[in-house]
C-alpha cells in the first residue's frame, strides 16, 4: 500500500474497498469478468505491467459448476490481458499432486486447469501453487478453528490420508511479491508451503492443543467411518462454522487428496523466503482474530456480498419523511417494518456507539431465545445460524463483513448520517435488510430502525406474515 505503485483493483464491488480510498494511487472497478466485457476489460489494464490474478468461483450458485465459470473467467481476463499487451500474469492457484490412491479432487485439479488456461493467451504467467493458507478470515482456518472449538473428538476417517503442506497468509504475500520482482519467477510454476505436510485431523487437533489447551483424542470408529460420507462431514462443517456448504464441499473433497510440494518447490529458485511454522501460523491467526485484525473475508459466497446493484438501490438514506419512505417501499414491492423517534444530539454517538455492538453475545436488544430459535432453524436448512458477532473491531466496521447471519451491505458514519445497514443471508424466501439509522434534520436527530423484506413468490409473502407479531413485538423492543 505504501509502495506508490499504481493499483487497479477488480473487485466485486466498489463498497467493499471503500476503506482504501486514503490511498490515492488505488482505483478500483467493478467490471463484470465476462466475454461480453473482454474489451472493457482491457482498456482497463492499458498501461498495466503485472496482473494478479486471485479469482476463484466457489460460491452457492456454481457448487456444481465453478470450474467452468472459472475456466471462462480466466480465459476471458487472460485474453483482456494480451489485447492490453500485460507482461506477466502472477497467479495463486492451489498444490496439489497425484499419487496412487490419492486422486486430485475436482478443486484441485480445477485450480491448475485455470493456470493451465491462463497461459493459453500467451501472456507469460507465473503460477503460485499453495495448499492450506492460514490467517484470520480464511475460510480453511475458519474449518480448523470451528472443529476444533466444538467436536468432542476427531474420528478417523480413511479419506483423512490425505496431506497437506499449509501456508501462513503473510508468507503467501511475501512469494506473490517476489514474483513480481524476480526474474527467476518468470514463466514458472512454483509451489509453496511449510516444510512439514500434515493430514488435516492434525491440524484440527493442533489448533485444539495450541490455541484452546484441549487434547483432542482421536478414536477410529468403522461404522462412523461409514456414515460421515464427504458430504456429510461438509454438512455437518457447515453447521459447526461459518462456511457455506457450497464452499466447504469442494474443500473437504481434496482431503484425500496430497496438496504438497513435489518438483516445482520454490527453493530451487529461491530460498530467501522460510515460512513460519504451523504453530506460529495459528497462534498469529488466532490473536489477529481476537484483536479484531481481520483484512478480509475470503468465506463470503459472491451472491451474498454487499449490495445487489438491481435490488438495493432504493435502500438508501435520505431526509425524507416517513409517509414518502413507506410509499417508496411499497412501490418497490417490499414488505417492511419501520420504528423512528427523534433522540437529543448528545444521545446520538451513545446510540450509534451501541448499535455498532450488535450480534454474537451482545445480542439484539430483544429476547435473544427468540433469534435462538430463528437460527436453529436456520442451520436445520443449511443456513449460517447466530455465529459469533464480528469479526473485527466495532470501530472499524468494514463494508462485506459477516456478523451472525448477516453481511455489513452499507457502513456510514459522518458529522450528519450515521447508518449501519445489514443484508440476510439467514435461509429464508426472500431477501432480508436490517437498517440503524441517525439522520440529522431541521428538527433533530432522526433514529430509524427499518426491516425491510423482499418476498419470493407466494411463500414469501407467507413466511413474512407469519412473523407479523412476532416483528411487532422485536422491533418495538429494540427501538
Amino acid at each position: 500500500m505504501d509502495s506508490g505503485i499504481p493499483l487497479t483493483l477488480f473487485v466485486r464491488n466498489k463498497q467493499r474497498v471503500k476503506h482504501l480510498k486514503s490511498y490515492p494511487q488505488i482505483e478500483s472497478c467493478d467490471i463484470e469478468l465476462e466475454k461480453s466485457n473482454r474489451r472493457l476489460i482491457a482498456e482497463q489494464l492499458q498501461g498495466v505491467d503485472t496482473l494478479y490474478y486471485l479469482i476463484h468461483s466457489m460460491d452457492a450458485l456454481h457448487e456444481e459448476s465453478f470450474e467452468q465459470t472459472d475456466l471462462m473467467i480466466a480465459e476471458t481476463v487472460a485474453e483482456a490481458a494480451y489485447i492490453a499487451n500485460v507482461k506477466q500474469i502472477i497467479y495463486l492457484g492451489g498444490l496439489g499432486v497425484e499419487r496412487p490412491g490419492h486422486p486430485l479432487s475436482m478443486h484441485l485439479r480445477n485450480r491448475q486447469q485455470v493456470g493451465q488456461r491462463l497461459r493459453v493467451s500467451g501472456v507469460s504467467v507465473t503460477e503460485i501453487r499453495a495448499g492450506v493458507i492460514i490467517g484470520a478470515g480464511s475460510a480453511s482456518f475458519e474449518i480448523i478453528r470451528a472443529l476444533g472449538l466444538k467436536l468432542p473428538f476427531i474420528p478417523r476417517l480413511a479419506y483423512h490420508q490425505g496431506l497437506c503442506n499449509p501456508i501462513d497468509i503473510d508468507d503467501v504475500i511475501g512469494y506473490l511479491l517476489q514474483a513480481s520482482k524476480k526474474p527467476e519467477y518468470l514463466g514458472t510454476t512454483v509451489e509453496v508451503g511449510m516444510a512439514r505436510a500434515y493430514r488435516y485431523d492434525e491440524m484440527v487437533s493442533l489448533y485444539a492443543k495450541v490455541i484452546l489447551q484441549r487434547d483432542l483424542a482421536t478414536f477410529n470408529i468403522p461404522l462412523l467411518g461409514k456414515i460421515l460420507t464427504k458430504k456429510v462431514l461438509a454438512r455437518i462443517v457447515s453447521y459447526l462454522s461459518a462456511i457455506p456448504y457450497a464452499l466447504g464441499k469442494p474443500l473437504i473433497e481434496g482431503f484425500d487428496a496430497m496438496a504438497v510440494k513435489g518438483e516445482y518447490a520454490v527453493e530451487k529458485i529461491d530460498d530467501t523466503i522460510e515460512p513460519i511454522d504451523l504453530v506460529a501460523s495459528i497462534t498469529k491467526a488466532a490473536e489477529d482474530e481476537k484483536a479484531g485484525k481481520v483484512e478480509s473475508f475470503w468465506s463470503i459466497p459472491k451472491p451474498l456480498q454487499v449490495l445487489s446493484r438491481d435490488k438495493e438501490e432504493f435502500i438508501h438514506i435520505d431526509r425524507s419523511s416517513l409517509s414518502s419512505d413507506a410509499e417508496r417501499y411499497r412501490e418497490q414491492g417490499l414488505l417492511f417494518e419501520i420504528r423512528e423517534r427523534y433522540v437529543d444530539v448528545d444521545e446520538v454517538d451513545m446510540i450509534f456507539d451501541e448499535i455498532k455492538k450488535i450480534g454474537g453475545e451482545y445480542g439484539y436488544w430483544s429476547p435473544h431465545w427468540l433469534w435462538k430459535i430463528r437460527a436453529f432453524a436456520d442451520k436445520m436448512v443449511g443456513g449460517p445460524g447466530l455465529e459469533v458477532g464480528r469479526r473485527t473491531d466495532k470501530a472499524k466496521i468494514r463494508i462485506g463483513e459477516r456478523l451472525d447471519f448477516w453481511i455489513v451491505s452499507a457502513y456510514l458514519d459522518t458529522q450528519e448520517r450515521k447508518v449501519l445497514t445489514l443484508k440476510g443471508r439467514i435461509k429464508s424466501p426472500g431477501d432480508s435488510w436490517l437498517q440503524f439509522a441517525l439522520i440529522e434534520e431541521e428538527n433533530g436527530w432522526r433514529f430509524t430502525i427499518r426491516a425491510y423484506f423482499n418476498p419470493s413468490g407466494l411463500f414469501g409473502y407467507l413466511y413474512w406474515y407469519s412473523l407479523y407479531f412476532v416483528h411487532k413485538y422485536i422491533f418495538d423492543a429494540m427501538m
